[in-house]
């Protein structure tokens, strides 16, 4: 069996040290503030204000941001995210089918 020593006084090592404990201070901070938030309940009562319609393309988006930041491998879906808000505000049906086709071919081609 080999063993792999790393040096700890290496920069390249301190460097990928803290930026992985950064990531993780600010995604606890980002959980614990999105748990406040839900408690409050302000959400809840705006999410059920919404259309049907509204809110499932917000959770679509949501999930599809959320799954990017997760897998780091975000290139293909840069702009899915916000052609799910392009696809709410289109002024009418042949626009929304434009956004709507746009967004398919970016979700297929990855």
């Amino acid at each position: 069996m080999r063993r792999v020593f790393i040096d700890v006084d290496d920069d390249n090592f301190s460097a990928a040290f803290l930026a992985r404990l950064g990531e993780l201070v600010l995604a606890s901070l980002a959980a614990a503030y999105a748990y406040a938030l839900a408690r409050r309940g302000e959400i809840r009562d705006a999410m059920q204000a919404l259309p049907s319609r509204d809110c499932n393309l917000m959770l679509i988006g949501c999930a599809l941001l959320l799954g990017c930041f997760f897998t780091a491998e975000n290139a293909p879906y840069r702009n899915i995210y916000f052609l799910f808000y392009a696809l709410k505000a289109a002024p009418d049906a042949e626009i929304a089918k434009q956004v709507e086709n746009r967004i398919w071919a970016i979700w297929l081609a990855s």
